[in-house]
């Protein structure tokens, strides 16, 4: 499980933006839907070994540390990123609020094998009183 911490730092060139956090995406594709292989390590988002046709999911816990309240923008980006399924992708989080957030990989039926990569795009946006 990963844990995210959305700070009040600002980003000059997005307006109400004030952190953005790009998490890798990783997997492996096998045409064998018996062969199965986990990875936890909390450094990306590791899907492991799936199977063509397959659904996988994690958790991530996203926390807003800053002194105002955000909206959270999650995103798929990448090869993978338009499989990428979110539990919720825009929601608000008041200070010291936060969210366990289900995040899943589908790989279609047709998906080439081999690895493969993405990323998941979140993007902390102040919210205007």
């Amino acid at each position: 499980m990963l844990v995210i911490l959305g700070a009040a730092i600002y980003f000059g060139s997005y307006a109400n933006v004030v952190k953005q956090i790009t998490i890798p995406v990783t997997v492996e594709i096998t045409d064998n839907n018996r062969k199965m292989g986990l990875n936890v390590d909390t450094d990306a988002l590791h899907f492991g070994t799936m199977g063509r046709g397959s659904t996988s999911g994690r958790f991530v816990d996203i926390n807003n540390t800053g002194e105002f309240p955000v909206t959270v923008e999650l995103s798929g980006h990448g090869p993978m990123g338009k499989y990428i399924v979110f539990e919720e992708s825009d929601f608000f989080l008041d200070i010291d609020d936060s969210r366990h957030l289900g995040i899943d990989l589908a790989i279609p039926i047709y998906q080439s094998l081999g690895k493969s990569t993405g990323s998941v795009k979140i993007l902390f946006k102040r919210v205007r009183e």
